[in-house]
């Protein structure tokens, strides 16, 4: 993830206009499934003389390296009356990303600190309100299977967003974004299934006992 931003934060310093969005979701049973985004915006392109192709070449060869599973993608947004070119890669596998599941709950940890320590050394010489004008975001958002709980970031129901650019422009000092939930609880949803099931049975042999009759 280090590597990500560095490679992204290159593209970052041109002029502000570039997007970086990391999605990671976690399903009941804990299991995690990353993506990611990245797109730079055409204006900055052309004040660098870079091409599109030159700029999603760059990105592969340095966002996907030997993730071999992963599935890449070259995507175009317009976004603000603004184009952007870039990558949305998902499938990602990543051994940084810790999930645990431990007395009915679910425990995700996302190491941040080298990131920020990235992104500090190679923000642009503007303010933070002046990139975000631009255009420019650096976010990590986390969707939980049931309503979460993080050390950092802005919480919405189940999901987590955590501007790296806010933390890196205040100077917080985070190691890493630990998000928790409670596990799903699937008793009710069995109780009901079984109780339904019931109710059929004896309903069946009500029938059979009223064709008897008959």
């Amino acid at each position: 993830m280090k590597k990500i931003i560095m490679v992204f934060m290159a593209l970052f310093m041109l002029c502000g206009c570039a997007k970086y969005k990391m999605v990671v979701n976690v399903d009941g049973d804990g299991k995690v499934d990353a993506s990611l985004k990245s797109l730079i915006s055409e204006e900055a392109l052309l004040s660098q003389n870079m091409t599109k192709d030159e700029a999603i070449s760059a990105m592969k060869k340095s966002l996907v390296g030997n993730n071999e599973e992963a599935t890449v993608k070259e995507i175009k947004e317009e976004i603000n009356h603004k184009t952007y070119y870039g990558l949305s890669i998902t499938n990602i596998k990543t051994k940084s990303i810790k999930s645990t599941v431990k007395d009915g709950k679910i425990s995700v940890d996302i190491p941040v600190d080298a990131l920020i320590s990235s992104i500090k050394s190679g923000l642009p010489n503007m303010s933070l309100k002046s990139i975000k004008k631009l255009g420019g975001e650096v976010s990590i958002v986390v969707n939980m299977p049931t309503s979460a709980t993080s050390t950092v970031g802005k919480v919405n129901g189940k999901q987590v967003k955590v501007d790296l650019l806010d933390l890196a422009y205040n100077n917080k000092e985070v190691k890493s974004i630990h998000v928790t939930c409670e596990k799903e609880d699937h008793t009710g949803v069995v109780a009901g299934i079984v109780l339904v099931i019931i109710v059929l049975a004896g309903v069946l042999v009500m029938m059979k006992r009223k064709q008897k009759i008959d």
